[in-house]
């Protein structure tokens, strides 16, 4: 729960593709609490150089208002495009990130020496993941848990359904 000065923390998360930027403001205007300009799976891995330049540039001439109700989601640690994702965030004014495939508190740790200045939403989508959820929730700069039923249900070879999950 946030602090009283501070404002509620969003409910509704509209994605759009990082390589979208056309859409971003449109997002905005959408009267979702926060739009997350995705990295990740709605990248195409030719697009994402070209992706994390234009969520670069949109970032950097953003009013404060939109900034302040942005996310970008960055690829997991475990990805080849994780490190560069990072480096773009430490070096610009975003203040809240999501990190897929969020599974042990250590790489919370290493985050937060890079952009320490960040609000996390932790990706819980794997079976690794539920069993660190509480280590994971209380790792530095972890605002939220989110659960990804996709991806979880992937991982644990489940139909997709309700029933399933």
């Amino acid at each position: 729960m946030p602090a009283p000065d501070q404002p509620p923390l969003p409910r509704t998360y509209l994605f759009v593709p990082g390589d979208r930027p056309e859409r971003f403001a449109k997002a905005l205007a959408s009267g979702a609490d926060a739009v997350v300009l995705d990295l990740e799976d709605a990248v195409q891995p030719q697009a994402k150089a070209a992706a994390r330049q234009a969520v670069a540039q949109w970032l950097a001439q953003v009013a404060p208002a939109d900034l302040a109700r942005t996310v970008l989601r960055i690829n997991d640690a475990a990805s080849p495009w994780h490190v560069e994702d990072v480096t773009l965030l430490a070096n610009s004014p975003a203040a809240t990130a999501m990190l897929p495939k969020a599974e042990s508190a250590q790489v919370f740790h290493t985050l937060a020496a890079r952009a320490p200045a960040t609000a996390w939403l932790a990706l819980i989508e794997t079976a690794r993941g539920v069993q660190a959820a509480a280590e994971v929730a209380t790792a530095p700069g972890v605002q939220r848990l989110v659960f990804g039923t996709l991806d979880y249900a992937l991982d644990l070879d489940l139909s997709g359904e309700d029933i399933g999950l």
